[in-house]
Parts: C-alpha cells; sequence; structure tokens
C-alpha cells in the first residue's frame, strides 16, 4: 500500500472520497488531530524567542517538544489506520453458507475488528493529551496568533470524536465481552475528558480575544 502522507493534500482527500474502503475515517480523525496539534504548535513557536514571555519560555519548549512528538505520530496513524482496517474489509466478503465457514467469519471478524479499533484508541489518546497541551498555551501564550490554538482544539476535539466513533463500530464484531465492556469504558472516559479540556479552552480563547 502507497504511503498516504507522501502524496498531496488533494491526493488523500480524493482517496478519502472514493468508493474504497482504505482511507476512512479512522485516517481522517489521525489527520485532523494532526492539523490540531500543527496549531498548538504555531502558537508555541510564536510564543518561544519573545521576550514578553521569557518566564514562560522553558515550559512552552517542554510541551513543544512533546506536542511535534503526537503530531508525528498521528501522522504515522493515517497509514497504520489503513493497514488495520484493509484487513478487516475483506472479513466481510468471507463465506457464510455453512455452519463451519459461518463461525471461521466471526471469528475472524472478531479478531480483525479488535486490531482495527486499536488505532482510532489510541488516536482519541493522543487527542486528548495534545488538548491538555493546547489548553495550557493557551493561558501562557502569544497572544498574536491565539486564535489558532483553539481552532487547534476544535480540530482535536472532532478527531477525539471520530476516533470514538471507528472504535464503537468496530466493537459490535467483538465476540468477547470482557475486552469490549473494558475498551466501551476507557474510550468513553476519554472521549469525556476530551470534550471538556476543549469546550474549556475554546471558551478561554474566545474570552481573549473579544
Amino acid at each position: 500500500m502507497e504511503e498516504m502522507m507522501n502524496g498531496s493534500c488533494r491526493d488523500f482527500i480524493g482517496a478519502l472520497s472514493a468508493a474504497q474502503p482504505v482511507p476512512g475515517g479512522g485516517g481522517a480523525a489521525a489527520f485532523g488531530g494532526a492539523l490540531g496539534v500543527a496549531l498548538t504548535n504555531m502558537l508555541a513557536n510564536y510564543t518561544i524567542g519573545k521576550k514578553k514571555y521569557a518566564d514562560v519560555e522553558p515550559e512552552v519548549k517542554t510541551l513543544l517538544e512533546r506536542s511535534m512528538t503526537i503530531q508525528e505520530r498521528l501522522l504515522t496513524l493515517v497509514q497504520e489506520d489503513a493497514l488495520c482496517f484493509e484487513p478487516l474489509s475483506r472479513c466481510y466478503g468471507l463465506p457464510a453458507a455453512t455452519e463451519e465457514e459461518k463461525v471461521y467469519k466471526k471469528e475472524m471478524l472478531s479478531s480483525e475488528s479488535k486490531n482495527a479499533c486499536a488505532v482510532p484508541y489510541e488516536v482519541a489518546i493522543l487527542a486528548v493529551e495534545a488538548l491538555e497541551i493546547s489548553s495550557r498555551l493557551a493561558e501562557i501564550g502569544s497572544r498574536l496568533v491565539l486564535s489558532d490554538v483553539g481552532c487547534g482544539a476544535a480540530f482535536l476535539r472532532a478527531a477525539l470524536e471520530s476516533a470514538w466513533l471507528n472504535v464503537f463500530i468496530n466493537l459490535g464484531t467483538v465476540t468477547e465481552e470482557d475486552w469490549v465492556q473494558e475498551k466501551r469504558r476507557s474510550i468513553d472516559a476519554l472521549l469525556a475528558k476530551g470534550r471538556t479540556l476543549a469546550d474549556c479552552c475554546y471558551k478561554l480563547v474566545q474570552e481573549k480575544i473579544q
């Protein structure tokens, strides 16, 4: 499979809109999250080196270092999501005429669905961590590009909510009930935490720029 992030944005959008299983919502969530983090990193870079923010520069540099790592990982996850989902998409085409075939198809769907949950679940984790960074930078960063970190928080919230959907849709074909319930609890907790962070960050930006 060709590396998706090596092409243009137009190429990716074209592939996303085509009648093919990948890329899909999981990859789009990862890419949207990377855009959100990039906007956060813009604020950090505008803050570093400014006399007005010299007292917070060490903290901003630390936040930026972690945020850059998250950005790169999210871009990697665009490709990983496609690699994880493609085998699952093939499972839906398995024959199910006999009992043996039905059992095998169910087992394969369960196994590949678990694998397909991995990337959007990681996207959710990274989105929440990035929102923590965005929220802090909105408090201490340069006001010149403050609206951009608010936009970043909006992108990250969308990435988180999209990741939640992609986890849940795949849980429906996993047969290990204990694993499913634990994954539901944890992704729900991430969603709740991330929404709170995003809302607080967005509200703070609104208040500062009005």
